[in-house]
């Protein structure tokens, strides 16, 4: 039988797309296999993430709001967080303070006209230090987002358990890397010109770079210079075409192709000139009063590049008008996260933001005051955890410093497992309020205090007083047991509760 042409072309048609269908499949079903592998991993990956406030109960050293990073960002977030009644640790970093102290004089930050950079963070942690945030001089390692609370480890060997975490590690400016960069950096090389553009009034101003920020800083540069020099290595500038076209409104900038900049020059107070070399090996020197190094930031985020969303250029991305992160209770502020601004008080502004982000996902997750009277929070003063009024400790080092500093009457409280409830110590807490300090040593330190003391066995407990041990037992076996014994080494104890 005949079959017709149109019959014939669907035939034809079908068989193709059965023999390509075999061929695709493998394809698809290959794609599907990745992705069902990624998603699965991802699925791992956060299996352990569950935001239950009851389970805290068995975690040590917790901080209800970490901030890594001390730049306005970080520093104004911890201000919203402590005033909030939240225990807060800003972990400071290498760069204590943030960018912002390696400037010299700011008049852009809002309130006031003409302030160091280094003023502007040591008042923000003076604030938030008057409001009862703690700060550790610590850089952190290690991060573990797959669980909550969230772990981070710092180079110091410590091991914080977080319920929120804010990012505030700013970006660091990719510098030429010549000799003089670094002897007159914040004296005449500088990084942002919208900061200190003005500074620049009448004078001749170099520029390194020759992308979209090297022809913005130069344009701002003009607004304030006699004369902008655009130094660019290569024969044409990177910059988006818009932007280069706007390079023709300012007369009073020269573009200078194919130049290499080998040396910043001085007079060991500030920036006198340039030695550069041309594309036919020719050095001079070019007399200049500053120059400003537009070759980019690098975001601060080796750290996170695992556990958080990052955009092309390796910034945080955070979720539309908020500041958290791909993993919720995790916030970022300030320019870690923008690309755009690199400003000062717009870090702030996240910073606050990303405070009260904070707060509101501790609310949310129905983190209480009551909560936090019940759980070992961390003490970065001592190294040792505060549970209902309660010193914690697990190292047999933390309880010989906690021994040496103590100058009144220390009972100690030697147990082989950890506490189920802080609240069991609250009869001897509230016993010996202004009198005596509470401490309670558990695990393999409760041994080990234990047999320096000649204690056989634990439960046991101890009194020193002034640093000097009183005695020990091996019956204190309840807070009222505890009590007891601790009347009968120092009397004074019992006539001043009355006991």
């Amino acid at each position: 039988m005949m079959k017709s042409p149109i019959l014939r072309t669907f035939m034809e048609v079908g068989m193709l797309i059965k023999k390509h269908y075999v061929m695709s499949s493998f394809v698809v079903l290959g794609s599907l296999l990745i992705g069902v592998i990624s998603i699965s991993r991802s699925c791992l990956a956060y299996s352990n993430r569950n935001y239950e406030v009851d389970s805290l109960s068995r975690f040590d050293h917790i901080v209800p709001m970490v901030i890594i990073g001390s730049g306005p960002a970080g520093l104004s977030a911890a201000v919203y967080g402590a005033r909030a009644g939240l225990k807060t640790l800003v972990i400071r970093g290498n760069l204590p303070g943030g960018l912002l102290t390696e400037t010299t004089w700011v008049e852009n930050w809002p309130g006031s006209k003409h302030i160091l950079g280094s003023d502007i963070s040591s008042h923000l942690q003076e604030q938030a230090e008057g409001l009862g945030a703690e700060f550790l001089d610590d850089v952190v390692t290690r991060i573990d987002f797959s669980q909550w609370p969230f772990i981070i480890e710092t180079e110091s060997g410590l091991t914080v358990h977080a319920l929120s975490v804010i990012i505030s590690t700013g970006s660091t400016p990719k510098r030429l890397g010549i000799p003089g960069e670094d002897a007159y950096w914040g004296r005449g090389v500088a990084t942002c010109a919208v900061c200190d553009a003005p500074f620049y009034k009448d004078a001749i101003v170099a520029v390194s770079g020759g992308g979209d920020s090297a022809v913005e800083e130069a344009m701002q540069l003009a607004q304030y210079a006699q004369k902008v020099i655009l130094f660019v290595r290569g024969k044409v500038l990177r910059a988006a075409e818009r932007m280069q076209k706007r390079l023709a409104d300012h007369p009073s900038i020269e573009v200078r192709y194919g130049v290499q900049i080998k040396e910043v020059m001085g007079n060991d107070d500030k920036v006198t000139g340039l030695l550069v070399v041309d594309s036919d090996g020719i050095e001079k020197v070019e007399p200049v009063d500053g120059i400003f190094v537009a070759i980019g930031h690098t975001p601060n985020t080796t750290l996170f590049k695992d556990s958080l969303k990052l955009d092309n250029h390796g910034h945080i991305i955070v979720e539309g008008r908020m500041q958290e992160t791909s993993v919720q209770g995790v916030f970022a502020a300030g320019d870690v996260e923008d690309s755009r601004y690199r400003q000062a008080g717009v870090a702030a502004g996240s910073g606050i933001k990303a405070g009260l982000d904070a707060i509101a996902f501790l609310d949310d997750i129905g983190f209480t005051k009551r909560d936090a009277q019940a759980i070992r929070l961390f003490d970065p003063a001592g190294g040792h955890d505060i549970c209902a009024g309660v010193m914690v400790v697990r190292t047999f080092e933390t309880f010989k410093a906690i021994v040496a500093k103590d100058k009144g009457v220390l009972l100690v409280s030697c147990r082989p497992t950890a506490m189920k409830s802080c609240n069991e110590m609250r009869e001897v807490v509230d016993a010996y309020t202004g009198k005596a300090t509470v401490l309670v040593v558990e695990g393999d330190a409760a041994i080990q205090v234990a047999q320096q003391y000649g204690l056989t066995k634990i439960p046991g407990c101890l009194v020193f007083e002034g640093g000097i041990y009183k005695g020990g037992s091996t019956k204190c076996t309840s807070p009222a047991l505890m009590r007891t014994f601790a009347n009968s080494m120092v009397p004074d104890l019992q006539s001043s509760i009355g006991a």
